[in-house]
C-alpha cells in the first residue's frame, strides 16, 4: 500500500512540477491528467468550471503573458497542509496544500484536492479531478482543517 501512495503522490507532485518548468507549456503537465475530466477553481471568490485541458490551456495563456512581460521563473511547490492520500483499488484522492512563486516570490498559496484514477493498459495513475482554491499570501492559512471519517451506516431508505 505505501508503494501504492507513493506512486499516486509522485503523479501529484510531478504535475505540479511542470507548472512553468517550460516557460509557458503545459505540455508535459497533459501526460498526468484525463484532459477531458473536470476541474473546479475557486479564484476571488468565484467559482469557475471547466476541464483540465481547457484549464492548462488558460494558464498556458497566463504564463505566457508573464514570461513574455520578464517574469523569469515560475513553480507550484507542495506545502502544508497535507499531503493527505487515500487509495482504494484504482480510485485514489490527494489534498495538498500548495505555494505558487514568481521569480522566487510567494505570490499565491492555497489547496488543491485531486481525484486519481489508475488506468488501463498502461496501469499509470492519473488526474481525473481538480479542486482549487488559494488565497493572497499576506492572508493568513486557514486556522484548521475539519477532518471527519465517520462512515454512514444508515439503510438506504
Amino acid at each position: 500500500m505505501e508503494s501504492e501512495k507513493a506512486a499516486v503522490l509522485k503523479t501529484v507532485t510531478a504535475f505540479l512540477s511542470t507548472i512553468g518548468s517550460n516557460g509557458s507549456s503545459l505540455q508535459d503537465a497533459r501526460n498526468y491528467v484525463l484532459t477531458d475530466s473536470f476541474a473546479a477553481l475557486f479564484r476571488s471568490n468565484t467559482l469557475i468550471q471547466s476541464t483540465i485541458g481547457e484549464t492548462l490551456t488558460r494558464f498556458e495563456e497566463g504564463l505566457a503573458s508573464m514570461f513574455a512581460g520578464g517574469v523569469s521563473s515560475m513553480e507550484e511547490i507542495p506545502c502544508s497542509p497535507g499531503p493527505e492520500v487515500w487509495i482504494y483499488d484504482s480510485i485514489a484522492a490527494v489534498w495538498l496544500g500548495y505555494k505558487h512563486l514568481v521569480d522566487g516570490k510567494v505570490v499565491k498559496k492555497g489547496v488543491d484536492c485531486f481525484a486519481l484514477l489508475k488506468t488501463s493498459p498502461e496501469e499509470r495513475w492519473r488526474i481525473a479531478g481538480l479542486a482549487d482554491n488559494q488565497w493572497e499570501p499576506d492572508q493568513p492559512d486557514p486556522s484548521h482543517v475539519i477532518r471527519s471519517h465517520a462512515w454512514y451506516h444508515g439503510s438506504n431508505q
